[in-house]
């Protein structure tokens, strides 16, 4: 999920401020021949300036947005009571890369579909050691202008 504002500079041309975030829900590590459940979710949060560029009349952009970025553990252990979020990285670098496809349905809003590929580089809070973080989404947009 991805929210973005900001405004045009030239008609093809956009500057906007984008918050992201993405999640795995219970995901699997996979080892060899075995699979396990790590019980947890994982959610890659991002911040940061982003530019848009449209090909008119097609209506095909391309954007990207340099985003700080950080992941955190989410537990969901209803019956225990507990529930929470724990920060497993220090904010890091991310690129969030965005190509796209909108068609006008009315005279100020248009509806897409979008490919999206995330990235991010971060230091991990417990240990001396660096995760690198990737989504790769399909998204539905939907544009005010």
């Amino acid at each position: 999920m991805a929210f973005a504002f900001g405004g045009a500079v030239t008609p093809n041309l956009i500057f906007y401020g984008e918050l992201t975030i993405n999640s795995a829900t219970d995901p699997q590590v996979d080892s060899g021949d075995t699979s396990q459940s790590l019980g947890y979710d994982l959610n890659m949060f991002g911040i940061g300036p982003g530019v848009a560029y449209y090909l008119v009349p097609a209506n095909i952009y391309f954007s990207g947005t340099l985003a700080f970025s950080q992941v955190t553990e989410s537990s969901h252990n209803s019956g225990s009571g507990n529930s929470g979020s724990i920060d497993l990285t220090e904010m890091g670098v991310g690129l969030n890369i965005l190509v796209g496809k909108e068609w006008w349905v009315s005279h100020d809003w248009g509806l897409g579909v979008a490919g999206q590929l995330y990235v991010a580089s971060m230091k991990m809070k417990y240990d001396d050691s660096r995760m690198t973080a990737t989504a790769l989404s399909v998204l539905f947009s939907a544009t005010y202008n």
